[in-house]
């Protein structure tokens, strides 16, 4: 009998850690708590980092505007300093500083123009007057300081103006601007009665709404200027040229008016007439339509009036 050899006996096995699948799952969350909380540790230093940058910046630029802020207040100074000097040239040069402020700080434009008009209201304004050679006309040169002041209302943006573009209202009461340039100028609901202004120029302007009662306009020039409603009572108006201007509902209560006051092509549609006419010329008005002559004085000694367009509607004195 041949014999069978017998299975070889089992290998050894090694003793193998036992693992819990309690303490897995608790190493696992572990783990994944260590992770998050080096991204939240992360995310927190960069946040102090950045908040640090912005903060830096921060009194960087703060630092600037608080640079820039007291620089515009020595420029306002030095300009306010050139304006009181007695020197034209310096008054010149100071409204020259003002108008870098009013560009550079827009928020700062009420304030100059508030110094421009003060310097109008006041004698340094004054034109020079020159005596009239051949003894009709007395002329005037400007005052380079009033031309430059009102260089700086003609310039300011009208969209800033309180109460809408160009409603800022100037107080100009009682000023002595001869011959002084207004061309362009937006100047709506201006107060400027018994103001001095002969020889000055206003083609274009525009003035709806204001008041000049009383004022010196002896050959002025409003060539093309928006003027409803303007109150003109009692205006000295000899030599004026309204030619083109748009005077609806003008007041000229009271007005004074010579053969060389022009009213070419303008507008007097509604407007009010209650002086003497006297040789007042009309001749090429665009319409008198709606126009109240029913008070005026020596209607049929106006040349050119009976027959203006629009007469037909225009009121008039009754006949005696």
């Amino acid at each position: 009998m041949v014999d069978v050899p017998s299975a070889p006996d089992p290998l050894p096995v090694a003793d193998a850690a036992i693992v819990n699948p309690d303490d897995a799952a608790a190493t696992e969350r572990s783990s994944r708590r260590r992770w998050m909380l080096g991204i939240v540790l992360t995310t927190v230093l960069n946040l102090a980092a950045t908040a640090t940058t912005i903060g830096g910046l921060w009194l960087q630029g703060r630092s600037v505007d608080l640079e820039y802020s007291k620089a515009v207040q020595e420029q306002m100074a030095a300009a306010q300093e050139k304006i009181s000097s007695p020197e034209v040239g310096d008054q010149v040069a100071g409204f020259g500083l003002l108008s870098d402020v009013m560009r550079s700080s827009p928020e700062r434009q009420g304030y100059v123009l508030a110094s421009a008009e003060t310097y109008l209201l006041g004698q340094k304004a004054v034109a020079e007057k020159i005596p009239g050679l051949t003894g009709r006309l007395d002329l005037y040169v400007a005052n380079p300081g009033a031309q430059a002041a009102v260089d700086l209302i003609r310039s300011r943006n009208i969209a800033q103006d309180p109460g809408g573009p160009g409603q800022r209202a100037f107080n100009l009461t009682g000023m002595k601007v001869g011959a002084v340039r207004f061309n362009d100028v937006v100047m709506r609901r201006t107060r400027g009665s018994g103001c001095h202004g002969s020889w000055t120029l206003w083609d274009k302007a525009d003035l709806k709404d204001s008041e000049f009662r009383e004022c010196d306009f002896e050959a002025a020039r409003f060539v093309g200027a928006k003027l409803q409603d303007v109150n003109f009572t009692g205006a000295f108006l000899n030599d004026a040229d309204f030619t083109d201007a748009d005077l609806t509902k003008a007041d000229f209560s009271r007005a004074v008016f010579n053969s060389r006051t022009k009213f070419q092509r303008a507008d007097l549609s509604g407007a009010m007439f209650t002086g003497k006419l006297g040789t007042t010329n009309f001749a090429g008005v665009k319409s008198i339509a709606g126009a109240d002559f029913s008070q005026a004085k020596e209607v049929e000694r106006a040349q050119n009036l009976r027959n203006a367009p629009g007469h037909e509607y225009a009121r008039w004195p009754e006949s005696p």
